[in-house]
């Protein structure tokens, strides 16, 4: 069995989102992810993946972070400090790869364990198709281990999708043993369920070999992506859900989500 936590992994991801209101709307798909520990993503270079230059698979540091980081590790442990949050000793960071030179991240999780292997924090890296980006940082007040059954709650700050208002909250779940990776998003409005994301993964060691499969399997994992967010919009226009604008980029670029025991 790969240990996600020691190594790098490509993953299969399992992707399900399902809109209640006003009116239903549901979408399952398969995609692509890697995982790997932040202090090891030199080791994912290899035939068929580089780090900051172009192949059938990539990994741009520069995507992450903000615009002026330099050092993606650096950043992180930084955001970690400003909240009080320490005694951390391995981040494992999941999202898309960047295949044949593209790639669009709706979410990447930063997963935070401490000397324990416990994990107590994960910052959720989320950007929109307006090219704007924002952070959730999930953790408990006391900073104790997040449960897999534990729901996490946080205001909606920022644009997502155009056809929801930035109101309401979300509430924040995550199954992450050492046999599985399981994300859940719910996004409720006057504690009434809108939607519901989740991401299942299937993580298997990283090579040449298993990359190879992934794409094999699906060639443009993340242009399919994009390609999807588009196909879901023109559904739901034509189901005459009301379209909002992207708003101006927010002024902070941290939002916090915790349970308060």
């Amino acid at each position: 069995m790969v240990n996600f936590l020691k190594e790098p992994c490509i993953i299969k991801g399992n992707i399900v989102h399902k809109r209640f209101l006003p009116k239903v709307n549901k979408f399952n798909y398969k995609s692509t992810y890697i995982s790997c520990p932040i202090n090891k993503i030199n080791q994912l270079q290899s035939k068929l993946f580089s780090i900051n230059k172009f192949n059938l698979f990539s990994f741009y540091k520069e995507q992450y972070g903000e615009k002026s980081t330099k050092d993606i590790e650096s950043w992180i442990y930084k955001i970690l400090k400003q909240n009080k949050i320490h005694n951390i000793k391995n981040i494992i960071l999941v999202t898309h790869p960047t295949i044949l030179g593209y790639c669009f991240n709706p979410v990447s999780f930063w997963m935070c364990f401490n000397k324990s292997e416990e994990l107590i924090a994960i910052l959720s890296e989320v950007r929109n198709t307006c090219k704007q980006k924002h952070h959730y940082l999930c953790f408990n007040k006391d900073l104790s281990k997040i449960n897999p059954e534990s729901w996490l709650k946080s205001e909606k700050e920022f644009y997502v999708s155009p056809f929801f208002k930035i109101e309401g909250e979300y509430l924040f779940k995550f199954e992450i043993t050492d046999k599985k990776m399981n994300f859940f998003i719910n996004y409720l409005v006057e504690n009434k369920l809108q939607l519901i994301t989740s991401l299942k993964c299937s993580p298997a060691k990283l090579n040449d070999k298993n990359l190879l499969i992934a794409f094999c399997k699906i060639p443009f994992a993340t242009l399919k992506t994009t390609i999807l967010i588009h196909y879901q919009a023109l559904k739901l226009l034509v189901k005459s859900i009301k379209f909002y604008k992207c708003p101006p980029t927010l002024n902070k670029n941290i939002t916090i989500a915790r349970n308060e025991k």
